[in-house]
């Protein structure tokens, strides 16, 4: 299910924690942004402390044209970007949780990054209703073949 608060657009999925990140990154590619680096974090911590954490990557996503014109009105904009994507098990399932990029407009006094926030934003939440309406396709496919 897809939600969203001022600060993030989450979904829950019951596909795997490979298949959600697979999935994901050819559903943002579709909306024209590019994962651009994966990070295994619970690796990472594990290596750096030996405490083990479930499952956490973390995409970095870019909108490398939109990124540039972002960078060129204001450089503190990279503060902000790019964009990162949280994919980890959450209680039987896999949540993907997106910074709300429409709320960075509201805190950037920038209007380039305002407009490429909102843009970003109206991609991330077609990229997981496209996910979302994957997810449920082989369920429709399966009670049309019980049907028959």
């Amino acid at each position: 299910m897809l939600s969203n608060n001022r600060f993030s657009i989450r979904f829950l999925t019951s596909l795997s924690q490979k298949e959600a990140c697979k999935r994901l990154t050819a559903a943002l590619k579709n909306e024209g942004l590019e994962v651009v680096d994966q990070v295994d974090l619970s690796g990472h911590i594990e290596n750096r402390t030996g405490l083990t954490l479930s499952k956490y990557k973390v995409l970095t996503v870019c909108s490398s044209l939109g990124t540039y014109y972002a960078l060129l009105a204001s450089p503190e904009a990279g503060i902000f970007l790019p964009f990162h994507v949280v994919v980890t098990p959450y209680h039987g399932k896999t949540l993907i949780a997106v910074v709300e990029p429409g709320w960075l407009a509201e805190v950037v006094d920038n209007l380039s990054f305002r407009l490429l926030a909102i843009e970003i934003s109206e991609k991330y939440k077609r990229a997981l209703a496209a996910l979302q309406s994957s997810e449920k396709a082989p369920e429709k496919a399966e009670q049309k073949l019980s049907v028959a």
